[in-house]
């Protein structure tokens, strides 16, 4: 499945459009000269990875790119390379499926490639095993460093990692996932530092309205966040093979996840 636009883009909707959408002005942050990405941790904080982590076979992971130099294909073969075992080890899922990844050399050309048109003009997107980019040394955004371009790709790869547990999550909870186990210190800093004061949409505005949540992708993120925080991995885990069972699943009602969530954001989403 190649996913509709608002859960396919999280990284670039967050750091180019939520701020707006908050009424804050945009994070902008200087990008540095293209290098080899440092080591990236996918794992939530204070949910260290097993060393029993699965490892994943490396002719797995097919990066390749037309007009791409080669230490940008090799970054992000790295970086998932080293991102997709923690993923695979949190959602309890073996590291044995292939994913090919296509990096454009530009905007221009990732829009006339992209495999769902109605993605142009976006960072990236995933489905059906593949993952679709534009190359982190040519997005063209002042708000997106090279190595947090290259980290995109271990976000795409848990939506690939989501797809075989179930390929039709809640939004919310797809999303929320997906930047939980990447790579999300951007967003760590928005919740920090851009919350305070803004009202969160209810949760049930969050299951039954996502596409009309501003900055939904922030906000998935904090509530998944906080039901980790709460429930660790296994509740997210269990929530995710039964999402449409929330209440008992988690063992509680809706209004105290909800409460949680709230206290998880005004707490400055620190994990306890």
């Amino acid at each position: 499945m190649v996913r509709p636009s608002f859960v396919a883009n999280a990284f670039f909707v967050l750091t180019a459009g939520a701020w707006l959408l908050l009424g804050c002005a945009p994070v902008v942050v200087e990008t540095r000269p293209p290098a080899a990405t440092a080591p990236l941790d996918p794992t939530p904080s204070g949910s260290p990875a097993s060393p029993a982590s699965p490892t994943v076979d490396p002719e797995l992971i097919a990066v390749a790119g037309e007009g791409v130099p080669a230490y940008v294909l090799d970054d992000i073969a790295a970086a998932l390379r080293q991102g997709a075992p923690p993923v695979c080890d949190a959602l309890g899922i073996a590291c044995d499926f292939s994913v090919t990844v296509e990096v454009f050399a530009d905007q221009a050309a990732f829009d006339r490639g992209v495999m769902n048109p109605a993605m142009r003009g976006f960072f990236a997107l995933s489905g059906d095993g593949r993952i679709q980019m534009v190359s982190p040394l040519s997005s063209g955004r002042a708000e997106l460093t090279y190595a947090d371009g290259v980290s995109v790709a271990v976000h795409e790869f848990v939506h690939l990692a989501l797809d075989q547990i179930a390929p039709e999550l809640p939004d919310w909870l797809e999303e929320g996932t997906a930047v939980t186990l990447a790579p999300h210190e951007v967003y760590d800093g928005a919740c920090r530092e851009r919350l305070v004061g803004v009202a969160l949409p209810s949760l049930e505005q969050m299951r039954a309205q996502y596409a009309d949540v501003p900055a939904a992708d922030l906000f998935a993120y904090t509530l998944v966040a906080s039901i980790v925080a709460t429930d660790g991995l296994d509740g997210l885990n269990a929530l995710l093979r039964a999402p449409d069972d929330l209440e008992r699943v988690l063992g509680r009602p809706l209004a105290d996840v909800e409460r949680a969530w709230r206290e998880f954001v005004a707490g400055g989403c620190a994990r306890r």
